[in-house]
């Protein structure tokens, strides 16, 4: 498949998965799901379940992703919400190296994966039944890209209310989380290796998906000139 659109779509209450990739994608276009209502209603107010993942994507691909910074698959701007299984889920995908931190498989961006949003600011809880994102596989980014500090929820994803963990990556490396809503899951925010809360080691030398990265530890919290400072 090559420049393929799915967009502004309502796609709920299948007995499946709302929307499957399955195969190879070639390098000549990406192929975007986009401004799509999956698993609620038309109003985004009452959950319309899929029975499975609110989106599957399962890469098949042998050639190197190399030379281009578009992704092959990109989620953008969708409701994804109510659903049985995940609401998105991704596996397989290149595992060669990037020549560049932007070059990507899959980039899910500016969704809302567990909830709904009324009034433009409203955030309504609809969760999925399992994680709100999960990731096998490697080179996939939720959120915002490496090096858009100054806008650091430009392309945030509202990851709220999903039964499961937040963000669940089961396998691979360098899977970038950057700049999202994580809040109000049933398990942790992220998940590294699908097993619950890792200790941090010494000189974070142990190994697995995305390294194992030990998670940051806050020390102290104080206000200062209107502003919260985390040390």
């Amino acid at each position: 498949a090559t420049g393929v659109l799915v967009e502004a779509n309502l796609i709920s209450s299948n007995q499946g998965t709302g929307v499957g990739i399955d195969g190879n994608i070639s390098y000549d276009g990406e192929l975007r799901i986009q401004h799509n209502v999956i698993g609620s209603d038309v109003t985004q107010q009452v959950p319309l379940a899929n029975l499975f993942d609110g989106i599957n994507i399962r890469l098949d691909i042998s050639t190197p992703l190399l030379g281009t910074s578009t992704p092959l698959v990109r989620v953008f701007d969708n409701t994804v919400a109510g659903n049985e299984g995940h609401g998105i889920s991704v596996s397989g995908g290149a595992p060669s190296p990037r020549l560049d931190s932007r070059m990507t498989n899959v980039q899910i961006i500016q969704n809302r994966i567990g909830c709904t949003i009324a009034d433009n600011s409203t955030v309504v809880p609809m969760g999925n039944g399992k994680a709100g994102v999960y990731l096998e596989g490697d080179h996939n980014l939720v959120g915002n890209f490496f090096g858009d500090e100054t806008e650091p929820f430009r392309n945030a994803n509202i990851i709220a209310h999903n039964s499961g963990t937040g963000i669940v990556v089961a396998s691979g490396n360098r899977h970038d989380l950057r700049g999202n809503l994580i809040f109000s899951n049933g398990l942790l925010g992220i998940d590294l290796n699908n097993d619950g809360a890792t200790e941090n080691d010494d000189e974070d030398a142990d190994d697995g998906p995305n390294g194992l990265t030990n998670f940051p530890f806050v020390s102290t919290a104080f206000l200062a000139n209107g502003e919260l400072f985390l040390r």
